[in-house]
């Protein structure tokens, strides 16, 4: 277990829409990754790496990365996670995704992946 700190201008980026990139970031380190956000408006937030050493090292090095202006997350290693692509038949795609989207953030929540 590691602690850093995450400078509040970046928790947004490092988080993500509904959780997204933090739990894609887990997935592609192997390392848990808890950002508290229970801290004074303003006040860098302390970031918490669990894991064996590679995969806190590694998950630090994303972080980094993610911070840095002009780096998006497909321009990310991959480490511990596969991309795997498959098409769904077009009449499947609306059940997939759900009434705004609930279905989709469903499937990504249980199964800790990053679906497009």
């Amino acid at each position: 277990e590691e602690y850093g700190e995450l400078t509040p201008i970046y928790v947004a980026r490092v988080i993500g829409k509904g959780g997204d990139m933090i739990r894609d970031l887990q997935a592609r380190s192997g390392a848990r990754i808890d950002v508290d956000q229970k801290v004074p408006t303003g006040q860098p937030r302390r970031i918490t790496y669990r894991g064996t050493r590679k995969a806190v090292d590694f998950a630090k090095s994303l972080v980094r990365m993610i911070t840095q202006e002009g780096v998006s997350d497909a321009d990310l290693p991959l480490g511990e996670a596969k991309r795997e692509i498959f098409y769904v038949p077009d009449n499947t795609v609306g059940k997939i995704i759900g009434y705004g989207g609930e279905m989709i953030r469903k499937l990504q929540a249980k199964s800790q992946s990053k679906i497009q």
